[in-house]
């Protein structure tokens, strides 16, 4: 099959209901298709709900039934699917591996974990900080570059056309001007992408390459998922970090200036997804801190809506030649 279909991804998030459980869990559900009743139901981490959205739309109108997607940080995901599933989802597509593997452990699978994609990590400018400097890269303005092997983070250009970034980075903190004030990240707790943006400022001792500047994880500001006020205001004195419940508000953040920046998914900013809304010079990459992300089918009560969900799967050819085109020429990293 080919893999042509876009839509674009905005920070303002997505037209939705909520399927909540008994926990605090609530999930931003969308259902496509245009016609039909819907055949089954998918849980999928925030990063990659605008390409699975673009590609379960396709698929089911060519098939004449709907399909129901809901998106979340992977933990929040999980959280909802242990201990019995009762949202009824027929697959997991988790922002990580472990998650899955942990729904194997529960023997809740149809069918065995299978790795998707490799997402890589951005660090994005508000567009309040983006017009605050100027030059040829704007997002490197944020960053002290030409850092030693050890002192800091590789990060790479956005795009061919724009400056190559030097070295080792690390985020620039006043009084160095401009400087990042405040950052937002995904609750690491729940978010692959706040993990993996905690590895990129030294959460853990896996990079040695790293900014050296993870706060540590109780002095992280709680936003959950108010993107409606200043970072500043879940804040005590000295801290600079919020932590968002998915990644998806944690890019709204940025998209609302509550923050100067924050650390989300190439695909949710890169003009494939995104179209004009970021500008290429307006964030950084990471991929040396790639999170690799896998999937699960579980077992659900109809077994009309697992032979849907098993088909679906079959038609995307996860792990094939033209899934990994697909996945290079929409803003991931091929398996």
């Amino acid at each position: 099959m080919k893999y042509c279909f876009r839509i674009l991804w905005r920070a303002t998030g997505v037209a939705a209901f909520l399927i909540s459980s008994t926990t605090a869990y609530a999930a931003t559900c969308n259902t496509v298709g245009s016609s039909g009743s819907v055949a089954f139901s998918i849980a999928v981490a925030s990063n990659f709900y605008a390409p699975l959205n673009s590609l379960a739309t396709t698929y089911a109108n060519s098939q004449g039934y709907k399909i129901t997607l809901c998106q979340d940080s992977s933990g929040n995901l999980y959280n909802s699917i242990v201990p019995s599933n009762s949202p009824q989802y027929a697959i997991f597509f988790s922002a990580d591996t472990s998650k899955p593997a942990d729904v194997v452990t529960q023997k809740l699978n149809y069918a065995s974990p299978v790795n998707y994609a490799k997402g890589i990590p951005a660090f994005v400018l508000s567009p309040n900080a983006y017009a605050a400097t100027s030059g040829s890269y704007r997002a490197a303005n944020y960053l002290t570059t030409a850092l030693a092997a050890g002192s800091g983070a590789s990060a790479v250009r956005s795009s061919s056309s724009l400056p190559a970034i030097p070295n080792y980075v690390k985020l620039k903190r006043s009084p160095s001007s401009p400087a990042v004030t405040y950052l937002a990240v995904g609750d690491p707790s729940v978010a692959p992408y706040g993990v993996a943006a905690g590895q990129i400022m030294g959460r853990d001792s896996l990079f040695t390459n790293n900014m050296h500047q993870w706060p540590g994880d109780g002095n992280l500001g709680t936003a959950g998922s108010n993107v409606s006020a200043n970072c500043s205001a879940f804040l005590s004195a000295g801290q600079w970090v919020c932590k968002y419940s998915n990644i998806d508000y944690t890019l709204q953040a940025v998209a609302n200036n509550r923050v100067t920046a924050g650390f989300v998914s190439y695909a949710q900013v890169c003009s494939v997804w995104a179209g004009s809304a970021y500008a290429a010079d307006q964030y950084v990459l990471f991929p040396d801190y790639y999170t690799t992300q896998a999937y699960v089918e579980l077992t659900v009560t109809s077994t009309t809506a697992q032979a849907y969900a098993t088909a679906f799967l079959s038609y995307l050819g996860v792990g094939g030649s033209s899934w990994n085109t697909w996945l290079t020429n929409n803003c991931y990293k091929s398996l």
